[in-house]
């Protein structure tokens, strides 16, 4: 275990995955930078044991996969960036955890693949923090998907009842045999 309070390594042309059990060794660590490099591959779980990180910036990487819950759990992150947690133009998908990071001033997961409904506790962020990803719920447009179906649903039901109504029924304006 290393006695490092700092890593900054932005656009230092780093490239490849983090590996695992290397940043994470680093237990004093309270700010790691590792911005504009093209880094991929997921974001390694030993971050998880970094309790002392209030500031994260990973943005303008190339890192992948879903946001690991873990970065959720770090009790003193004040910024987070993937700028202070800012996780913008990477590749990460599926959908944001939820989360309860009540320090958290920046926060920006813009232009990456991610999809779903917005946590709640993210409901007060910007839009342009969500923007370039698949997402809905407050602060953007909310989730419609499920009200479309119901919409189609409800036409198709109308349909059949007027069909079972004039079934059978003649109109009295038809003409006689």
């Amino acid at each position: 275990m290393y006695k490092s309070s700092k890593l900054h390594l932005p656009g230092m042309d780093l490239t490849g995955h983090v590996l695992e059990n290397t940043i994470g060794n680093l237990r004093n660590l309270v700010t790691l930078s590792l911005r504009s490099n093209a880094l991929s591959g997921s974001l390694p779980l030993d971050f998880s044991s970094l309790s002392d990180l209030r500031n994260l910036y990973l943005e303008s990487n190339e890192f992948s996969g879903p946001i690991p819950s873990f970065i959720f759990s770090l009790e003193n992150i004040v910024h987070v960036n993937l700028g202070s947690l800012n996780l913008e133009k990477n590749q990460l998908s599926g959908e944001i955890p939820n989360l309860d990071l009540p320090d958290l001033i920046q926060f920006n997961v813009s232009d990456n693949l991610l999809t779903g409904n917005i946590p709640e506790k993210l409901s007060s962020k910007a839009e342009s923090a969500f923007a370039g990803n698949r997402l809905c719920g407050r602060p953007l447009k909310s989730c419609s998907g499920g009200d479309k179906k119901f919409k189609g649903v409800r036409l198709i039901g109308l349909v059949v009842v007027l069909i079972a109504m004039f079934d059978g029924y003649e109109c009295a304006s038809s003409p006689p045999d």
